[in-house]
């Protein structure tokens, strides 16, 4: 316990690390909104397949099957009045970062909600690294000894939902300039790269 302390200590006067940077309220609201989205999701999902298991049974008990779609019911309306709260708070709190975001090709309000969440409202990263370092969309190269041609991959630390929420918009905005460049009349395969 001590040598901890005492290295921590040690840490802390060398490197001079920033204080942590408490977020705001309404970032604490929006992490708490997504987080409970997110399980609420996952119950939606779990029920649904619970419900698609018994459909092949010889033999199908009514009362289990109104209740699951009771509880599916619950949690769909629960779900729609959640991401309603997220995206009116996100709004809101953060008129000017939603507006900028959504005005980016393939950037809807939950990505630009999502991306608000992440960052804290863009108050906690410096730069573009740092951003694409905590989302896990950065490449790493690992290189050691005789291994030394080994390829780059992305470093998948970050928050995963939000990762795939910006593949989805890289494919949104990947075939809007397919499009346009094909109506310019590139070959197919020239638009595709």
């Amino acid at each position: 316990m001590r040598s901890t302390a005492k290295l921590i200590a040690l840490y802390g006067e060398k490197m001079t690390p920033e204080p942590y940077r408490i977020p705001s309220r309404p970032i604490i609201m929006l992490k708490q909104k997504k987080v409970v989205l997110r399980q609420l999701r996952k119950q939606l999902t779990a029920l649904n397949n619970l419900k698609e298991s018994f459909s092949v049974l010889p033999v199908i008990d009514k009362q289990s099957i109104s209740a699951i779609n009771k509880s599916i019911t619950f949690l769909k309306k629960q779900i729609g009045v959640i991401e309603e709260e997220l995206i009116r708070l996100s709004r809101d709190e953060f008129e000017k970062q939603v507006s900028l975001l959504t005005s980016i090709r393939g950037i809807g309000i939950t990505l630009a909600t999502s991306l608000i969440i992440a960052t804290g409202g863009f108050t906690q990263f410096d730069n573009a690294k740092q951003l694409s370092r905590y989302i896990g969309i950065c490449p790493t190269y690992q290189q050691s000894g005789s291994s030394v041609k080994i390829k780059g991959h992305i470093n998948r630390n970050g928050d995963s939902d939000l990762r795939a929420l910006l593949y989805m918009a890289t494919w949104s905005a990947c075939k809007e300039c397919y499009e346009r460049l094909k109506s310019n009349g590139k070959p197919s395969k020239v638009a595709s790269q």
